[in-house]
């Protein structure tokens, strides 16, 4: 079975990133941007996908509302609510997305991982 970065995981690791410091909208899109021009050749809706994978991951490690991601990724705040939902309920059990969603989330994780834990030592410091 897959790892579903929707569950239980998926929530703390966003309580932490609230917590502690933001990942950068400029990092997360670096993350997708990456991880979709990897792909070895074009797929349908790639442009949704990959704009619908950076609102889902602007909205869990970022404090921005639904309508400045919709700024970021150039759509109203109705399209990124439905966005979100069709990433987790169709994209993300789709062969083809799978591996590049749970990549970025992935690195993700870990961004913002790193940035608490830089946080965390200043803190100690200061």
């Amino acid at each position: 079975m897959s790892h579903n970065p929707f569950g239980i995981e998926w929530r703390k690791m966003r309580e932490q990133a609230v917590a502690g410091q933001r990942v950068t909208i400029r990092r997360l899109r670096g993350i997708v941007d990456r991880h979709f021009s990897a792909l070895p050749e074009r797929y349908p809706y790639e442009k949704v996908v990959r704009c619908y994978t950076l609102a889902t991951l602007l909205r869990e490690f970022t404090d921005l509302s639904l309508g400045e991601i919709g700024r970021e990724v150039r759509l109203d705040h109705a399209t990124v609510v439905h966005g979100l939902k069709k990433l987790r309920r169709h994209y993300w059990n789709h062969p083809t997305w799978t591996g590049v969603i749970s990549a970025c989330i992935d690195q993700a994780e870990h961004a913002a991982k790193q940035d608490i834990t830089v946080k965390a030592t200043r803190n100690e410091f200061a």
